[in-house]
Order: structure tokens, then sequence, then C-alpha cells
């Protein structure tokens, strides 16, 4: 929660992304290379501990609170980018590049009701699972965190 509300996250959509990403497990390790709780790979954990005047070690990115100091800096840093939660969310899975493209080309609309015309299927069911983890934590837990997200993703 501290450094969701260092970077302006909501807490809970940080939740949400550690729940989809690694179901809490701070040992995860994907086939891809991505690595801990939020499932960083090692070039965007380098990127986030250069911007944050971290050291950058591979290995700490099995640590819990590096990994989610390295994953709320990157996640706030795609809001700050995107503005809006859906492009944000498609580009932690999917890649900045791969989401401004899908963006300028007219792929993709950037919206949460048009989430079937993001063209990586893996993007696609991790946004969705996401939004809809995120609901669910809203839910449960009104008043933990604040809406981070334009009308465009709106989900509640």
């Amino acid at each position: 929660m501290s450094y969701a509300r260092q970077e302006g996250v909501d807490p809970l959509l940080v939740a949400a992304v550690t729940r989809v990403e690694s179901k809490f497990y701070p040992g995860a390790r994907s086939d891809q290379g991505a690595r801990g709780l939020m499932q960083l790979m090692p070039d965007t954990a380098r990127l986030a501990a250069g911007h944050l005047g971290l050291p950058y070690d591979p290995e700490k990115l099995f640590n819990p609170e590096y990994n989610l100091r390295l994953g709320t800096w990157y996640l706030a840093a795609l809001l700050r980018e995107f503005h809006d939660l859906a492009p944000a969310l498609a580009a932690y899975n999917g890649g900045r590049g791969n989401v401004h493209n899908w963006l300028e080309r007219g792929v993709w609309d950037g919206s949460s009701r048009n989430l079937r015309q993001i063209p990586f299927p893996e993007t696609r069911a991790f946004v969705r699972q996401v939004l809809q983890n995120y609901r669910i934590y809203r839910f449960l837990y009104p008043g933990a965190g604040e809406q981070v997200f334009g009308s465009g993703s709106r989900i509640i």
C-alpha cells in the first residue's frame, strides 16, 4: 500500500495486477523470464530501478518488497503514459510499443468495452482478469483505494 500511495496508484489495482500475474507467489517465474509477484521482465526491472535510484539485481526480483516497489513504479509510469487504465494494463502485459501501435493504427480504440480488439489473446485475457479482480477488490474493500482510470475504462 505504501508504494502504491507513493506512486499515486490505487493499491487495489496493484493487488489485482499481482493476483493475475503471480497469484501472490513471490517465487513465480514465467517461461518468458518474468519474475516475482508482479512478473517483471529483467529489462523492465532495470529501467524501473534506474528511475528509482535503486541498485538493480535480477535475483532480488523474487524479494516481494523489491518487486512490488519496481512493479508499482512501472504500473504508475504506464498509467501516466497512456492516461487510461485499459491501455496501461495492456502495455504492462503486451508491451508499450505494441499498444501504441494498436492505438495509432486503430486496431484497438483503447477502451475496456472493446477488449476483443486487442490482437494478443494473452494480453486480452490479462486485461479482462485484472479489471475483474480490481472490480472485486473495490467491492470488498470500499474506500481502500482511489479511482485512477479515465472514463473510457470505467469498470464500476
